[in-house]
């Protein structure tokens, strides 16, 4: 059986779909990654006949991001900011796959596709930054973010 690879390429990057459904173990994961497993999930051979809406794959891969986060003993914000921030980077990715040919040398094109690549190469930051919040996690879970957690994060 011959494995096909399902990429993308936005300016020099290329994201290829992920079709484990996982990020690095140990290490919190770029805005690349998730955007690969996005383009994994909404495939139409792994979605199946009935097509998978970017929301559905966003859900799912927010549910795996908290807990790869939690995994990591990263409390992250709500489900919700999550599958919002997940759709809003997908978005941008597709809309820049599908920007037509004759435009993509401009320079605002070019600003795009640099801004772009240089976010996705950043954490996915999801962290959750509201005390209140962090201090009701932590109680729920039983375990508090500590110093050595915090310089994870800051790593």
């Amino acid at each position: 059986m011959v494995k096909v690879r399902y990429s993308r390429i936005v300016g020099k990057i290329q994201y290829v779909a992920n079709m484990d459904f996982s990020f690095p173990p140990g290490l919190l994961p770029v805005g690349k990654k998730v955007i690969e497993i996005m383009m994994a999930l909404l495939r139409p051979d792994i979605a199946g006949t009935f097509k998978r809406s970017i929301s559905e794959a966003s859900r799912l891969v927010s549910m795996i991001l908290m807990e790869h986060w939690e995994f990591c003993n990263q409390y992250t914000v709500t489900l919700k900011a999550i599958m919002k921030k997940v759709e809003s980077v997908y978005i941008r990715f597709r809309e820049l796959v599908r920007w037509k040919k004759d435009r993509e040398g401009t320079k605002t094109h070019q600003s795009k596709i640099s801004s772009f690549n240089e976010d996705c190469t950043q954490l996915f930051d999801i962290i959750v930054t509201d005390p209140n919040r962090r201090a009701e996690l932590e109680l729920m879970n039983g375990v508090k973010m500590g110093d050595q957690e915090l310089k994870f994060y800051e790593y």
